[in-house]
């Protein structure tokens, strides 16, 4: 199932200008993650998902970007093929050129994140004869919570050394969109570079938004369906100079644990800790160690929850597995991540 089930726009034959009889109930396309309501519905969120599936030769599509920054992973029956990299404006972009008799499935993935600002999707464009089926997804649910870690943030940097790009960006390749597609999961990745839980440029602030620089798209109680599981990775920057203070943090982490229980009742959550922390930095801080302190006390506190997890990453061994961009975990350290996830998953959704 989807996050939020949004417009559907199918043109079929390949015209130059779109046609406009197709309402949202119509059901040919599939969305994971959060997309707005519109009849041409736009995202901003990595990882934020489009799904066709049907009998077809081409295929295009027409997206709208506010910058030339936005990247899409091309899936194809579950093999990557290519990358679209948008422009500023409006463009359509070919997803497909090979003929097939039989039904594919395409997923459209954002790789960057938020900063890149929204994208519409404004048209599907195939040819003559291509017939389109509302898409099968997934029937558990992931939602990541997250910073650079689980956004995406120089996954694809060649090593520590490199600054940010939105080419290495890649949310496509983070442990939870991983471990997802190991599963047969729908993940939902609200994560966004340097942010915190608390006390100040937090996650919980902009959590509720379908578009997170937008307030006029608050979620709508009920509007986003219940996760399975839930990963709560956050504290990374909260610790990147000096530890936080505990009972600010520790009140701050649980008011957000507790409103993200309260519409998932039946989600196994998880606070997961690293694969950025350690006790070696910054020096004397001890971060690592005084994260798991807090994180265990919080734990304890709400023992009658059996469906909270502590869930912690290997720190990452550059040494071993080289580094992304500015010391960020790249495709060898979020796999690593990944594979620890998904036995927790397996465990406990008994997948």
């Amino acid at each position: 199932m989807t996050s939020l089930l949004v417009s559907t726009l199918l043109l079929v034959g390949v015209p130059q200008t779109p046609l406009s009889s197709f309402t949202p109930a119509t059901g040919k396309a599939g969305y994971v993650g959060r997309f707005t309501s519109e009849p041409q519905p736009r995202c901003a969120w990595p990882l934020s998902t489009i799904v066709l599936q049907g009998v077809f030769d081409d295929l295009e599509v027409e997206f709208e970007a506010e910058t030339a920054n936005d990247r899409w992973q091309i899936e194809v029956d579950g093999t990557v093929s290519g990358v679209v990299k948008l422009v500023q404006g409006r463009k359509r972009y070919s997803i497909v050129r090979s003929p097939s008799k039989k039904v594919r499935t395409v997923r459209l993935v954002r790789r960057t994140e938020a900063m890149s600002k929204p994208t519409r999707f404004i048209a599907i464009y195939a040819n003559k004869g291509a017939r389109f089926q509302s898409p099968k997804l997934g029937s558990k649910r992931l939602l990541v919570v997250g910073d650079s870690i689980s956004a995406g943030f120089g996954v694809d940097g060649k090593n520590q050394n490199e600054a940010y790009s939105f080419e290495t960006a890649n949310a496509y390749m983070t442990y939870g969109a991983i471990a997802s597609r190991k599963l047969g999961l729908e993940c939902t990745d609200i994560a966004w570079s340097g942010k915190k839980m608390w006390p100040d440029n937090t996650i919980p602030e902009i959590f509720d938004f379908i578009l997170p620089e937008d307030r006029s798209t608050q979620l709508k109680p009920g509007q986003e369906k219940p996760f399975d599981a839930i990963v709560i990775n956050l504290g990374t920057n909260d610790f990147g100079k000096t530890n936080p203070e505990e009972a600010g943090w520790k009140a701050g982490y649980t008011a957000f644990y507790k409103k993200v229980r309260k519409v998932n009742p039946s989600a196994h959550i998880y606070f997961a800790v690293g694969s950025m922390m350690s006790d070696n930095w910054p020096p004397q801080n001890k971060a690592l160690s005084t994260i798991r302190r807090y994180i265990a006390s919080m734990i304890d506190a709400n023992a009658s929850d059996k469906k909270l997890h502590y869930l912690e990453f290997e720190t990452q061994n550059v040494e071993r597995d080289g580094s992304g961009s500015a010391w960020h975990p790249n495709q060898t350290t979020q796999k690593n991540m990944a594979d620890r996830l998904v036995t927790a998953l397996k465990r406990d959704l008994r997948l």
